[in-house]
Formats: structure tokens, sequence, C-alpha cells
């Protein structure tokens, strides 16, 4: 690997942790300054905060690290470019290419990177987050989270939205 591309991506990748660790941070205090009323009101103990906060940083990874990569690679070309670095290496005979290309291969494996990660990890994160803001943020009670909760059921010209059902006693509610 040549030396101007060693340089050019220890700089992004430097940039690139920065940008995304200031992105998560700012949107997980921002997170926590909201919620933490509603867990304390609704009795959660400081695990489930925890594991709320474990859950949601994944989310939260896998939104802002586009944006990250925006911001990393913006700053990574102005900043060579402010310093003259670019101009020296084009009159060193090298072209803009030697710079611009190891970015976008880094840039496009990040992305595949965060698509396999949104399909298997991010998935399963959400589900249990939707259940825990049920829980611990909006109040519902437990058996209207683990019943068939808010279903709604067509009947001819009719609809129907059932708030809970519970097949083992063979009720509907609301």
């Amino acid at each position: 690997m040549k030396t101007i591309v060693r340089y050019v991506l220890k700089g992004y990748t430097t940039l690139l942790i920065l940008t995304t660790a200031a992105l998560v941070l700012l949107y997980l205090v921002i997170d926590i300054l909201e919620k933490v009323d509603d867990f304390v009101e609704h009795g959660a103990d400081i695990w489930t905060m925890v594991k709320y906060l474990t859950l949601n940083t994944q989310v939260i990874i896998s939104q802002m690290l586009p944006f990250a990569v925006l911001i990393a690679t913006t700053l990574t070309l102005t900043l060579l470019a402010r310093s003259k670095e670019l101009m020296a290496i084009r009159a060193m005979g090298i072209g803009p290419q030697s710079v611009a290309i190891p970015l976008v291969v880094v840039s496009a494996g990040l992305a595949s990177v965060t698509f396999v990660f949104n399909e298997y990890v991010v998935t399963e994160a959400l589900r249990e987050l939707d259940t825990m803001k049920k829980l611990w943020v909006r109040g519902i009670p437990r058996e209207a989270v683990f019943k068939h909760y808010k279903v709604w059921l067509k009947d001819g010209e009719r609809i129907y939205n059932i708030r809970l059902i519970e097949p083992e006693r063979g009720r509907l509610k609301g």
C-alpha cells in the first residue's frame, strides 16, 4: 500500500471514529434525558435502563454511520486541501484519484457492513426496544404487550379495532 494511501486512510479513520462517537453520544444523551423520567415513573430498574441503552446504541450506530462517513470524508478532503497536501500530491505527479479511490473503497465497505449489521443485529434490537418502550416508556400493561394488542379486523363493511385479545380466556377488550 502506498504511503499516501496509508496517510489518507489514517486521517480518515481517525475522523470517522471521532465523528461517529460524537454523533452517537449526542443522540444518546438527548434520548436518555427524554426517557429517564418515563423509566423511573414506570418502575424500571437500572439494569433495564442499561439494556435499553445497549440496544438503542446499536440502532443509533446504524443510523448515524452514514452521516459520519459523509462528514469524515468531507473533513478529510477539506483538511488535506487546507494544508496544501492535495496540491503537493498533484505536484508529485500523482492524480487526485489516488486519494479518492481509497476513501470510496472504505466507504463502500462500511456500507456493506452496515447493511449486514442492519439485517441481522438491528432488527432484533428494534423488536426488543419496541417491547421495552411499550412496557417502561408508555406504561402499557405487561399482559397487553405479550398478547395480541391493538388488532384491526375487517368484517364485510365494518372495521373493528380491538384493544386486547386474550385467547386463553376467550375475551376481547376495547
